[in-house]
């Protein structure tokens, strides 16, 4: 037995994507998708890792792998500066949890700085703002600390 199909006309998901408002989103290809990992300061007890451009799922691996690299050169306390992140999925920032765990087992922390407003509603809707540990708006390298003798 045969169904009849109602007489639609057959377009494609791009036709139906750019009809849209804030098309943007459906097609990720649109948008620069780079995420830049730069170790900006490193001694033999910890690291601090800057991220840059767009944080998913898909440009994550980089931003892992130096990390871990990190925990297993002996670096237990680790800053991640994410103040110049244009754009953050909660996936990813999930996958922090598990960098978060190893520097804890490793007796070590992952602190996040530079939490600016985009991902510290990422963090609070996915309620990672309750289990990671977040410095402030600013990096601790925006400033020289203050060395008292």
């Amino acid at each position: 037995m045969s169904t009849a199909t109602p007489n639609v006309p057959r377009t494609n998901a791009r036709k139906i994507a750019s009809a849209l408002p804030n098309r943007d989103w459906l097609d990720h290809r649109r948008r620069d998708t780079a995420l830049a990992v730069e170790t900006i300061a490193a001694d033999p007890q910890g690291a601090t890792v800057k991220a840059r451009g767009h944080l998913d799922l898909g440009t994550a691996p980089p931003l892992w792998a130096v990390l871990r690299s990190h925990l297993r050169s002996g670096r237990r306390f680790l800053r991640l500066d994410v103040s110049a992140l244009g754009f953050v999925d909660a996936s990813a920032l999930a996958a922090l949890r598990e960098i978060h765990d190893e520097a804890l087992i490793a007796r070590g922390t992952l602190v996040v700085t530079g939490v600016g407003a985009l991902v510290e509603r990422v963090l609070h809707l996915t309620a990672l703002d309750d289990v990671l540990f977040l410095g402030g708006r600013r990096s601790e390298h925006d400033t020289r600390p203050l060395i008292v003798d």
